[in-house]
């Protein structure tokens, strides 16, 4: 996948059937990439703090529901006393300590992803892409078209009216918009925002 020229690739533990004991040669595997990311299986924040501090550029934080939670979630990752998480400058991230980097530039460094894939998210849409660290909302169509009771209906108004107000809520908020996209046909359509929602 690196040698095919993706720019950016992401290691999801949720779905896929890896763990975090291969996650390292994984990313390793992906290191000339622009950007690596990784999806932890589970809502503990524990978890973001081994992914972050294995993989140290991005991470993929799945399900959000609201900014409260969302907050939580997506500071995880970020070096500062007021975390609760341990700060530690001698892991891989960090380059074992020789990044030479303020706590403030790893912060910068960190992409966040926030998947919406709920109608709770959905309704706090522009709380959540306001959250400081947010860069993109990510679209899971298979769990978000489910959650609108329309499951894998995805020209369905219901759900391309869900994906206008995930884009205008980026917008408004200054961050990115992204979705899976398992048909490669497909991609022209949701680059362009071909997809506003029948009258």
């Amino acid at each position: 996948m690196r040698l095919s020229g993706f720019d950016w690739l992401l290691v999801d533990l949720e779905h896929g059937a890896g763990g975090e004991e291969g996650l390292a040669d994984q990313l390793l595997a992906g290191a000339a990439t622009a950007s690596r990311s990784s999806r932890a299986p589970s809502r503990r924040s524990a978890f973001a703090s081994v992914t972050c501090s294995t993989s140290g550029r991005g991470r993929h934080v799945s399900p959000i529901g609201d900014a409260g939670g969302g907050s939580r979630r997506v500071s995880a990752p970020l070096v500062s006393a007021a975390r609760d998480r341990g700060i530690a400058g001698y892991n891989r991230a960090r380059r074992f300590g020789g990044d030479g980097l303020t706590g403030d530039e790893v912060n910068e460094g960190i992409l966040a992803v926030v998947q919406v894939e709920s109608v709770t998210a959905l309704e706090n849409l522009d709380e959540i892409a306001a959250l400081d660290g947010v860069d993109a909302l990510f679209i899971g169509p298979a769990d978000l078209s489910a959650a609108l009771g329309v499951a894998g209906q995805l020209e369905h108004p219901v759900f391309q009216d869900a994906l206008d107000k995930v884009v205008a809520a980026a917008t408004r908020n200054d961050v990115a918009a992204g979705i899976f996209v398992g048909d490669p046909t497909q991609v022209p359509t949701y680059r362009n925002g071909d997809f506003a929602s029948s009258p």
